[in-house]
């Protein structure tokens, strides 16, 4: 009888906002919305059909520009730096490249989609090396990569689009081990599309199809999942300072924030804050104290202020 009470008056206080956020009172996290950029076109902070964003530890911002078949950096200000791409299968081109990593600061890693490849660039985005799976084990081979990330161990995590997995390399770009596939059990990935890597320790896995996130170890083992009376197409995940999970919501067009438990805390509501609603939040990060929502219909990036309330915590 308690535990059903304290449902009900759980469930009911998740009704009332506050500023620009549904929460929890005594939450100690909430979002503030501060400024949007970028707009459809094929000019400097312009984008079309954006897939993925990355943020380095400098606070440079990366692009994955896919409609535009480029990659974008741009300052924590907003400011055009660089840009590098164009439609081909040589150096410097891209074939749907539809995701990004820069957190190590130093390497830029791209999952060129229809070219079956990672490309590697440095933080100025001058290419430094190609990694494919030509030359391994069918079972290790990787086909139309959705997404890639690194631990501070210099490993990389790639999502193998093609057969719905992740495949482990060493930063010679030489696959290690697969998971998630078939044989995983309940950590069977039916369509894996983002992922991110919590202190060397668990992957995050965002699934739409099985309305989840998946969590392994970094060896590759099933530890959980969540998120399954919450989510309906689960895309970009995000850490904030390693206690909290951002997840884009494509179908609910909707930023929920979770703990590394996998209890959800608040959402962020952008229409409270602009009038308008996300369109389709395709992917997050976090830079300082500010979030960056990337939205892929309306090509533009929204920026919102972390406010860590520790004082009001119980």
């Amino acid at each position: 009888m308690k535990n059903s009470i304290a449902f009900i008056l759980f469930s009911i206080i998740f009704m009332f906002p506050l500023k620009s956020v549904s929460q929890l009172p005594n939450s100690s996290i909430t979002f503030t919305y501060l400024t949007s950029w970028g707009e459809r076109g094929e000019n400097e902070v312009q984008f079309k059909e954006p897939n993925g964003i990355s943020v380095s530890p400098e606070g440079n911002i990366y692009i994955a520009d896919t409609g535009n078949q480029r990659i974008q950096k741009i300052s924590r200000y907003g400011e055009f730096i660089k840009t590098v791409g164009g439609f081909g299968w040589g150096i410097e081109e891209f074939d749907k490249p539809v995701s990004l990593c820069a957190v190590n600061g130093l390497d830029v890693f791209v999952a060129d989609y229809n070219n079956h490849r990672i490309e590697r660039y440095d933080k100025d985005l001058n290419y430094l090396a190609t990694f494919t799976t030509d030359n391994v084990s069918e079972e290790l081979q990787m086909g139309y990569p959705l997404d890639v990330d690194i631990s501070t161990q210099g490993e990389l995590f790639c999502i193998d689009g093609d057969n719905g997995r992740i495949l482990k390399l060493n930063l010679e770009g030489k696959p290690q081990l697969s998971f998630g596939d078939y044989d995983a059990g309940r950590g069977r990935l039916f369509r894996p599309v983002k992922m991110c890597i919590l202190e060397n320790s668990s992957i995050y896995i965002s699934d739409p199809d099985k309305q989840v996130i998946v969590v392994f170890d970094i060896y590759g083992n099933y530890i959980f999942q969540f998120g399954s009376d919450i989510l309906h197409a689960p895309h970009g995940v995000a850490f904030i300072d390693s206690e909290y999970l951002l997840v884009t919501d494509l179908k609910q067009e909707t930023v929920y924030l979770f703990d590394t438990k996998g209890r959800m805390i608040t959402e962020i509501n952008r229409k409270k804050s602009t009038g308008s609603s996300f369109q389709t939040p395709v992917d997050v990060c976090s830079y300082d104290d500010k979030i960056y929502i990337l939205d892929r219909t309306a090509c533009r990036i929204d920026i919102f202020q972390i406010n860590i309330n520790k004082g009001q915590s119980e």
